[in-house]
């Protein structure tokens, strides 16, 4: 009896090593394709945060050129609008100098422009020199008007006011600028930038 007990604790004993080296190998298997798939994982993991890293430097790189671009741009533009103003602004002041008959044509000028009846009264600036009892009565013989020349007033220094019942039209270097900006601003823009480039 102690024969087969000794043989079957061998039996036992020898199947316990066979599972035991079974279940070593099926352990070093599955911990073997386990760290294959940890492998491939991280290795997908680091490819797709450099894509995801790659492109956001791409974009950031990208967003900071448009930025730049942007700024460029504004700041033509503005030179250019500061161009633009200026160009203006010296015709104004070149009109605004001009004196005797020269100012006389400028005053005749802007009252044909405006004049929309022929009966209207012409009230010159504090410091209007232009408009004269002489340039209202050429103007009425010409062209069968009925201007009437009133008082200079303060409500404007050069220029004048047309005044025709409750109507009244204010025509000063002001609303010169902005009739010359309106009717010019396109031509100027051509003649200082080209056509658009």
């Amino acid at each position: 009896m102690a024969e087969e007990l000794s043989r079957i604790t061998e039996e036992i004993s020898r199947r316990a090593s066979l599972e035991k080296e079974k279940i070593l190998k099926e352990a070093e298997r599955d911990i073997s394709e386990r760290e294959k798939e940890f492998r491939e994982k991280k290795r997908k993991f680091l490819e797709s945060s450099k894509d995801s890293f790659r492109k956001k430097g791409e974009l950031w790189r990208n967003q900071i050129i448009t930025e730049a671009r942007m700024k460029g741009k504004k700041s033509v533009l503005r030179k250019k609008s500061e161009l633009i103003d200026e160009t203006f602004n010296k015709i104004i002041g070149i009109l605004r100098e001009k004196k005797g008959d020269d100012r006389g044509k400028l005053m005749e000028k802007l009252l044909e422009l405006t004049v929309i009846t022929g009966s209207e009264k012409v009230l010159p600036g504090s410091s209007e020199e232009g408009i004269t009892p002489g340039l209202i009565k050429s103007l009425n013989s010409d062209r069968d008007w009925e201007l009437e020349l009133a008082d200079k007033t303060d409500r404007v220094g050069e220029g004048f006011i047309l005044s025709s019942g409750d109507s009244e039209t204010v025509v000063d270097f002001k609303t010169l600028l902005e009739f010359l900006r309106e009717k010019y601003e396109a031509e100027v823009v051509s003649g200082l930038f080209g056509s658009g480039k």
